[in-house]
């Protein structure tokens, strides 16, 4: 085993979050150029092959960057949800979403009259915000709902049909098993990357799911899909801002 240091820590993220940006290997030269690490591009690259070695990350051709593996990403979010979860609220996206919301239902009422309309306009900004697909169901009316179809597949990963094939057949695997799935073991946001997935075959995708309530009444889930390569800092801080929309709502 490695030691893990600080330094170490600080490149795997830097490529991860490059990694997400730029849907392309990352290599020690492009860390050098672009990052003040007071280190030198070979040092860097010894660092990198550690942590390849370590299965952080992959060198997906001999001589070229390298991307990160689940074991990567699971470090980089866990990095993440180590803060406090009250940190990631995106207080844009939580006043459009407010505002949003009451466009339908005239300014002077506090809460949705339509559970429908809600869970749709709640799905397609989070959609078009987190450029994956979203997810809603309410459980009492079996009602399942998803946007972003046309968002997620602008991502470089949908250009092979396969991938696209496989990504439908998750979606329709998860509208399937939502209805099965226990609320009490997402109450609070759960992140499953790739082959962490409760779905077979989901190993090239990463899935945010949590319980809400919708109203007092009226519960189910919201979740975020897409590829493993999501901006997972982003769409922490949208789903917990839908929570928190949700939450007043219900109260």
């Amino acid at each position: 085993m490695i030691p893990f240091t600080k330094r170490k820590k600080r490149i795997l993220k830097l490529i991860i979050r490059e990694y997400i940006k730029r849907a392309e290997p990352i290599s020690s030269g492009f860390l050098k150029e672009n990052y003040n690490l007071d280190i030198s591009a070979p040092t860097i690259r010894i660092e990198m092959g550690e942590l390849t070695e370590a299965k952080y990350l992959w060198q997906p051709y001999t001589s070229g960057g390298r991307i990160p593996t689940d074991k990567g990403y699971r470090f980089f979010v866990d990095d993440l949800l180590e803060r406090d979860l009250s940190d990631f609220i995106d207080e844009k996206f939580f006043k459009k979403l407010k505002d949003s919301s009451c466009l339908y239902r005239g300014r002077a009422r506090k809460k949705p009259q339509d559970p429908f309309k809600f869970i749709q306009l709640l799905t397609r900004i989070l959609a078009m915000t987190s450029s994956n697909l979203a997810i809603s169901y309410l459980l009492e009316k079996d009602f399942f709902w998803k946007d972003g179809l046309r968002e997620v597949f602008q991502e470089p990963e949908f250009k092979n049909p396969s991938f696209c094939f496989n990504f439908i057949k998750i979606v329709e695997d998860f509208e399937k098993e939502i209805k099965n799935f226990c609320e009490e073991e997402f109450l609070t946001p759960k992140i499953f990357i790739g082959q962490e997935n409760l779905l077979p075959g989901a190993q090239n995708f990463s899935i945010m799911i949590s319980q809400c309530h919708f109203s007092k009444n009226q519960h189910g889930f919201i979740s975020i899909l897409g590829p493993k390569r999501m901006a997972y800092d982003k769409n922490i801080k949208l789903i917990n801002s839908a929570l928190k929309l949700l939450k007043s709502y219900s109260q």
